[in-house]
């Protein structure tokens, strides 16, 4: 194998990145460090932050980065708000 190789594990990895970035403008392993100690309740005070972002966004016609902060609520409501119910 040469260095502009890449193993499959290493593929995956890097097309999950460029999802992720698509998808929430940063990687999903950034959105789990960034909510690193935060309880249920302190989740969902951040996703209606994050509706808030996203309607402000709207209000400035920046629908990209409106349609990436929703999905970053969208992930932080999936995986810590609701993960136990």
């Amino acid at each position: 194998m040469t260095t502009l190789e890449l193993t499959a594990e290493q593929k995956k990895q890097f097309e999950q990145k460029e999802w992720d970035l698509q998808c929430y403008g940063c990687t999903s392993q950034a959105l789990r460090t960034s909510l690193n100690g935060a309880d249920k309740d302190e989740c969902i005070m951040i996703v209606a932050g994050m509706m808030s972002d996203a309607q402000e966004e709207l209000e400035r016609d920046l629908n990209e980065t409106a349609r990436q902060t929703l999905n970053r609520a969208k992930f932080v409501l999936f995986n810590y708000v609701m993960k136990d119910e």
